[in-house]
């Protein structure tokens, strides 16, 4: 009997498709391997990516709507309608619905919670300036990172723009290339297994669509299902309790944006630091965490705001190397993915670290104190 495609999957089996999939197995070699046919292991793949993911004792369930200020859903897309044989009262109007629907909608999708059901720490990798490419950019370390962050449990990510470098923009009719990374983003994004939440787009991003009017960015977080922010997004990351999904224990906010026009070289947290200042009677609460890419200089502080601590994170980019860096005198860093570790209580501080495999070490230590002071 030839393998079906409607395979009921058993633990085992899903185990080895993960782990595979990690290894940089294909689909094919998962198939064969497993004995079921090419498209029952594409549509496994593609659940485990869409669907709510269990790992460990945490689940995740992302939250994003967008909704008009009276509650009503908002649509995707607003259509131009025909303005013939309207009148100026009747033109106005309808103009009028247009642009305040789209305002809502642009203020509404700056915004999306996450709950996650944990006992334990959790960490946030933010990760910016991946500049998906074949030329200077290093794709090992960009793919060591996702597969960290999606076999690591009580570990998720959020990207922060130019995720593609999309040099539409300098080589007009570079088709070829803006293809073949619009496919290796794809890929690469599958890597997470789902634990990529949510990103925001970046310069190189927005070439695409200022150039051919088309959002290929938006276009792969749909397939995908991840919230997707074209500037500016605010995270709330709700912790509640394992045996009750009701009982919040821990709430946090992170904002994060590609760049900010108050920008300092000398200064790379001085961006972080004036986007609080200028927006904060826009927020609700003073996020916990503001993070910004962009310049490809990697910084990590911190500081008392309002008798709070508030902290900065500067991403760091995987291009390794490109004319323009070259051209401009750019230094060559290594490649970093701020990562922030929430504790399951507030009674417990907030901790940044460069990379996840710093915090993962944090992560562990906390939770080796937690099970010493368990009962037997």
């Amino acid at each position: 009997m030839s393998p079906r495609a409607y395979h009921c999957w058993t633990a085992h089996e899903e185990s080895k498709l993960r782990q595979m999939t990690l290894d940089g197995c294909t689909a094919a070699e998962i198939a064969s391997a497993l004995g079921v046919s090419h498209g029952a292991v594409a549509n496994k793949r593609e659940h485990i990516r869409a669907g709510p993911m269990m790992m460990a004792r945490e689940t995740i369930r992302p939250v994003a709507e967008y909704r008009a200020p009276d509650g009503q859903p908002l649509a995707e897309v607003f259509a131009p309608e025909d303005s013939r044989d309207e009148t100026d009262d009747e033109f106005w109007a309808r103009f009028l619905k247009t642009a305040r629907r789209s305002v809502a909608k642009a203020a509404a999708q700056r915004y999306a919670t996450i709950r996650i059901a944990s006992d334990v720490p959790i960490a946030i990798c933010i990760s910016s300036d991946w500049h998906i490419s074949s030329e200077g950019t290093d794709m090992d370390a960009l793919h060591e990172m996702a597969r960290f962050v999606a076999k690591t449990p009580g570990m998720y990510a959020l990207g922060g723009g130019d995720m593609t470098d999309n040099a539409i923009k300098h080589r007009g009719g570079n088709i070829h290339g803006v293809r073949d990374e619009s496919r290796a983003l794809d890929l690469t994004v599958a890597l997470f297994l789902g634990k990529l939440l949510g990103l925001v787009s970046g310069n190189h991003d927005d070439w695409t669509k200022m150039i051919a009017g088309c959002d290929m960015l938006q276009l792969m977080t749909k397939r995908h299902r991840i919230h997707y922010a074209p500037d500016e997004m605010l995270w709330t990351v709700e912790i509640v309790s394992p045996h009750d999904p009701e009982i919040v224990t821990a709430s946090y906010l992170i904002a994060t944006r590609h760049q900010w026009r108050r920008h300092s070289n000398l200064n790379p947290t001085h961006a972080c630091k004036t986007w609080l200042q200028e927006q904060q009677m826009n927020w609700e609460t003073i996020p916990d965490v503001l993070a910004i890419g962009h310049n490809h200089v990697a910084a990590i502080g911190s500081e008392q705001y309002a008798g709070r601590d508030v902290h900065y994170l500067r991403m760091g980019s995987f291009q390794k190397d490109s004319a323009y860096a070259r051209a401009k005198g750019f230094a060559d860093y290594r490649p970093t993915a701020p990562t922030v570790v929430l504790p399951p209580t507030r009674e417990q501080r907030v901790q940044c670290f460069s990379d996840p495999q710093d915090a993962i070490q944090h992560m562990r230590g906390w939770r080796d104190v937690a099970a010493s002071l368990s009962p037997a």
